[in-house]
C-alpha cells in the first residue's frame, strides 16, 4: 500500500465517541479491465466515514440515492446525480472506492473524489 505511506493517522471526536480516522495526503487512482475509472478513498472500511461520504454526495452533488445493496461485510450505494451513477463501495478488507457505473463520467468522478478527500 505505497500510496498511502503518506498518511496521517488522526482521531475525531464525535460526541462521546472517539472514532480513528485515517486522512490520505493522496488518494489511489486506477483503471478496472474494462477500463472504467475508480478511485480508493481510504485503506479502511468506515461505517462513520462511508456515511459522512455519502451525505457530502447528496448535499455537495445533489446526488440522489436510488439503490443500496448489502452483503456481509460490503456496501455498494448509487448515487444518481443528473442521469450519471456514481457508485460509492465499502468493503472490509479493501477499504473505501467510488466510481461512475458505466465508466462515462471521468470529469465528474474526479471532482467528487477530490471533494470527499478533503473530509
Amino acid at each position: 500500500m505505497r500510496f498511502y505511506e503518506n498518511a496521517v493517522l488522526t482521531v475525531k471526536s464525535c460526541g462521546p465517541l472517539v472514532i480513528p480516522n485515517v486522512l490520505c495526503k493522496k488518494m489511489r487512482e486506477y483503471r478496472d479491465a474494462s477500463g472504467r475509472l475508480s478511485f480508493d478513498l481510504s485503506p479502511r472500511d468506515s461505517w462513520y466515514l462511508f456515511r459522512k461520504y455519502s451525505n457530502l454526495i447528496k448535499k455537495e452533488y445533489k446526488g440522489k440515492l436510488t439503490n443500496k445493496l448489502k452483503d456481509v461485510d460490503q456496501n455498494w450505494w448509487d448515487f444518481d446525480i443528473n442521469g450519471t451513477i456514481v457508485v460509492l463501495h465499502s468493503d472490509a478488507m479493501a477499504g473505501i472506492s467510488i466510481h461512475v457505473e458505466d465508466g462515462s463520467n471521468d470529469k465528474l468522478l474526479r471532482n467528487i473524489a477530490e471533494t470527499l478527500m478533503k473530509i
